[in-house]
């Protein structure tokens, strides 16, 4: 059962539910605050009536996160069904305006002719504040003396035409954070990888024959992804060769084979036993060779030759999905607000959302910054692709301000997705996000103990 059959159960289901549902969703609650068990109570329904119940008690008590969904599910699935149906349901914020701007928009991603590593490392980060009522952005000004007759106050400010690491020096950085903090400004980011996205519509092609690895697509994934990263050149010119994403028919075989081939050798040129991930690397490694007979694969057929990414609407869906209580302010994109009209001609209307000029609002503005900080950022640490930290780790010590933004760039996304959960959205492998949190939770102690000593 998938999450749209949850929901469409839970349309056909109010009749046993009855019109008490919320004041039973209450009960249950307060049974379990009390330190009272749920679980008997909740094994009288079935599994998609549970993910229900423990789902629209999350969303109204978001407190009740401290469940172990373990506890009352006896399989992955529902484990996994019941996350996805609470992130489907986005809680009230209260009253804040919330604002996004992009960074790293292609438009287009597309296979060259011939090879480039043009996608390699790139993110697109749909990037924005959560701002409580009362709040002054343009204090923000102020503090940092920025001049009067500037007409857009973004990311190019703050970064002065520096790359990183050089850019972390930067004080207007430190000035920022610290303004976000200080008056409880929240970010929110939607990360997306161009590369891990290309590549992911193989695996979601294969697993239909296998609807039992459903809850293992994004391991798999980043397994995909991980291995052929470092063989990236040959990886690309496999999908040159094949018009990917647009295998021709009758080539499947010819494809997964080669594919097949590249992963191998990758896998055990750059990987051992012991190493991180290596048995589930291998894992996929036998199901890619079972797959070599496959008839189709529909994800990566019949699409045009050479496109990867033809819209990053679906990036701006997410968000406003993620804030659909609320009203998101997006920075005025004509081709974005074209494609969600074929999406949906309805589609503002319906999603609470709208489109404005960055040049008259300061709160997109500060998005820019957000977005363009973070999309940096992500490709500096995910260059050094077999360890991230030896050429940057003396960096630092040059200049107390790079450890201090880091350490204060940390917090102020822990502090955001605390205050939402969705307030971080992230289509990325999930070996990259394990290095990118490593990389500032390394670099957040540094600062840490040198202020103790």
């Amino acid at each position: 059962m998938r999450i749209k059959d949850i929901l469409r159960y839970k349309s056909g289901k109010m009749e046993v539910f009855g019109h008490k549902y919320t004041f039973y969703i209450d009960w249950l609650f307060d049974r379990y605050i009390k330190g009272r068990s749920i679980k008997n109570e909740l094994n009288k329904w079935d599994s998609p009536a549970k993910i229900i119940i423990l789902g629209d008690i999350t969303i109204k008590y978001p407190q009740f996160f401290k469940i172990k969904p373990e506890d009352y599910f006896n399989d992955v699935l529902s484990e996994m069904l019941y996350d996805m149906y609470i992130q489907m349901n986005p809680q009230y914020l209260g009253n804040v305006k919330v604002y996004a701007d992009e960074s790293m928009n292609f438009r287009k991603a597309f296979m060259r002719t011939t090879y480039t590593d043009e996608l390699k490392n790139k993110f697109f980060v749909l990037g924005g504040i959560i701002v409580p009522k009362g709040v002054n952005l343009a204090k923000i000004k102020k503090l940092l003396k920025a001049p009067t007759n500037m007409k857009e106050f973004k990311f190019k400010y703050f970064a002065n035409n520096k790359k990183m690491p050089e850019l972390l020096k930067s004080p207007r950085i430190t000035t920022i954070l610290n303004f976000m903090l200080d008056n409880n400004i929240y970010v929110h980011i939607n990360i997306l990888n161009y590369w891990y996205w290309s590549l992911s519509d193989i695996i979601d092609s294969l697993i239909l024959n296998d609807e039992r690895l459903f809850v293992y697509q994004r391991e798999l994934k980043s397994n995909l992804y991980d291995v052929l990263n470092k063989n990236y050149e040959d990886a690309y010119n496999l999908l040159i060769k094949y018009d990917y994403p647009s295998i021709p028919r009758g080539k499947e075989k010819d494809f997964i084979i080669e594919l097949v081939k590249i992963y191998q050798c990758t896998l055990y040129r750059h990987f051992k036993p012991g190493d991180r991930g290596y048995s589930s690397k291998k894992f996929l490694l036998n199901f890619l060779n079972r797959s070599k007979n496959v008839g189709e694969l529909p994800f990566i057929q019949d699409n045009p030759p050479k496109t990867l990414l033809d819209t990053l609407a679906y990036s701006y869906n997410q968000t406003s999905v993620a804030f659909i209580h609320q009203s998101i302010t997006f920075d005025n994109e004509e081709k974005i607000r074209n494609d969600l009209k074929n999406i949906n001609k309805t589609y503002l209307s319906k999603m609470n959302c709208s489109f404005k000029d960055s040049k008259n609002s300061l709160g997109i503005q500060l998005s820019d910054f957000v977005s363009g900080f973070t999309s940096r950022l992500l490709e500096f640490v995910m260059s050094y692709e077999d360890n991230p930290t030896p050429s940057f780790i003396d960096a630092p010590k040059t200049n107390d301000n790079e450890l201090l933004n880091l350490y204060l760039f940390k917090k102020l996304l822990d502090k955001s997705i605390k205050f939402y959960r969705l307030s971080s959205i992230r289509i990325m492998s999930m070996y990259d996000e394990i290095i990118f949190n490593n990389f500032l939770n390394m670099f957040s102690k540094m600062y840490e103990i040198g202020q103790k000593i």
